[in-house]
């Protein structure tokens, strides 16, 4: 709240119109009041970059700019285009940071890099079910459908599109996707831009045979894809 007036005083002392900037005012306090009245979590994505999409400033949690949509089972989206450039950024809960998330899911972590050659289409996905977040880029974007979907706060399984079980970049030419999946007899596969039309199973095979996974107890599993190959792998079997 005393930020919106102190940038209001700022614009005046700068030369603006006092009405709009009062006005500018008023909407910013509008937006703080309805987040802290909202029963629901909000999720943003405060970062470097934010002042490319329409925000006022970067890492501003309380940017409705970035604010993520809510697509059920505790997974949260938000799709911007950003232009190229080396950005940072983190997940911050309810318009503040008094509860964030940064690498790995860690509450209070570290920044998440985000590198782009050019000007990109860019997907955040956040899990609130373990608070870990990710991103996706528009040209690349890799799933891993398959019988663990549903642990992993999909709604169904065999789902290439959810956003949940979506891979990023792992920044060498692979890509990482790290779930935390209890104890069962799973299978996977590998699908492209959250459809059928292009998949990939065991080898590397197009349409090929789906991927066992066998769990004794609830185990954090990382699965990388490599683009080249087209082979998947997972740190269970692999």
């Amino acid at each position: 709240v005393w930020s919106a007036a102190a940038n209001s005083l700022t614009l005046i002392s700068q030369g603006e119109d006092p009405v709009a900037a009062f006005e500018e005012a008023q909407a910013q306090i509008a937006a703080a009041i309805e987040i802290v009245q909202s029963t629901e979590t909000i999720v943003g994505v405060p970062g470097s970059y934010q002042s490319t999409v329409g925000c006022e400033n970067d890492w501003d949690p309380a940017c409705e700019a970035t604010f993520m949509e809510n697509q059920g089972d505790g997974i949260y989206t938000l799709t911007v285009d950003v232009p190229a450039g080396d950005y940072e950024f983190k997940f911050a809960l309810n318009g503040s940071w008094d509860e964030n998330y940064g690498a790995d899911g860690e509450r209070d972590g570290a920044n998440i890099v985000l590198s782009l050659a050019e000007d990109t289409t860019v997907t955040f996905v956040f899990n609130r079910n373990n608070n870990v977040g990710t991103f996706v880029l528009a040209d690349r974007v890799i799933g891993l459908p398959g019988s663990h979907q549903d642990e992993a706060g999909c709604e169904s399984d065999w789902d290439p599109a959810c956003p949940a079980t979506l891979f990023s970049a792992a920044g060498d030419g692979t890509y990482t996707l790290t779930l935390t999946l209890p104890a069962g007899d799973y299978e996977y596969k590998v699908a492209m831009n959250g459809s059928w039309g292009e998949n990939y199973g065991a080898d590397g095979e197009r349409d090929g045979a789906n991927i066992a996974l066998s769990l004794g107890e609830e185990t954090e599993v990382t699965f990388t894809f490599d683009p080249a190959t087209n082979v998947v792998t997972d740190s269970v079997n692999n």
